[in-house]
């Protein structure tokens, strides 16, 4: 294991010691304060979206983003296994992958005892994107009530309907187990997307060690 791969395992470790759970309130608002500070450190724009069902973490500019990637922080009540979901131009495609791959280097095998794959994987993934693209037009979402009927996206989608329909984002969920990258989309006009995502991560050094990468329609 390589100086940077070492580094990254260990600070997923203390996020996941330091922040295990993020389900009662005293538990979201801690993760929102720590999300601010980090997003402050990185010089990204910070602000808590809300309603009386859901609160959610914004980093960045969502209104004059060219990508907005994203994630819930809500943790499960067991675990699941992989899944990674992109959703483009207002349609959801899926991607049932290993993107520890991409983001982890095969590094992060802790055991699932704090909900680590669900979806602590998912927030350190956004968290390392968002050091690492913070030069990039992006924004980053973290979504409060997954596991409770999708509220917290449900709350973004009402407030940004029409901004969605005209940019990518790529949600990532449960992103720490598995091992064929595919891209699934539903809508005819979603096609095209589809295979130039799965085209672009076939290109990259971490399909090496994923046994498939491919795209497909499903109902």
């Amino acid at each position: 294991m390589g100086r940077g791969e070492r580094l990254m395992k260990e600070d997923f470790t203390l996020f996941c010691e330091k922040l295990p759970v993020r389900n009662t309130p005293e538990q979201k608002r801690a993760f929102a304060a720590f999300a601010e500070k980090y997003a402050s450190s990185r010089g990204l724009d910070f602000s808590m979206q809300k309603n009386s069902s859901a609160e959610n973490a914004i980093m960045g500019d969502v209104e004059n983003a060219e990508i907005i990637l994203s994630a819930h922080y809500d943790t499960a009540f067991e675990s699941k296994t992989g899944l990674t979901c992109v959703l483009g131009g207002g349609a959801f495609s899926y991607i049932n992958a290993a993107l520890k791959n991409a983001l982890f280097h095969r590094s992060t095998s802790v055991p699932n005892k704090y909900n680590v794959n669900d979806n602590s994987s998912g927030v350190f993934a956004l968290l390392q994107l968002a050091d690492r693209l913070k030069d990039k037009n992006a924004a980053y979402v973290f979504f409060d009530r997954e596991e409770d009927g999708l509220k917290g996206s449900r709350l973004f989608y009402s407030q940004y309907r029409r901004r969605l329909e005209n940019i990518p984002i790529i949600n990532l969920d449960c992103v720490g187990v598995g091992t064929d990258i595919g891209v699934l989309y539903y809508r005819a006009h979603m096609r095209e997307y589809a295979q130039k995502m799965a085209a672009f991560l076939d290109e990259q050094p971490f399909s090496s060690f994923s046994s498939k990468v491919g795209y497909g329609f499903s109902t």
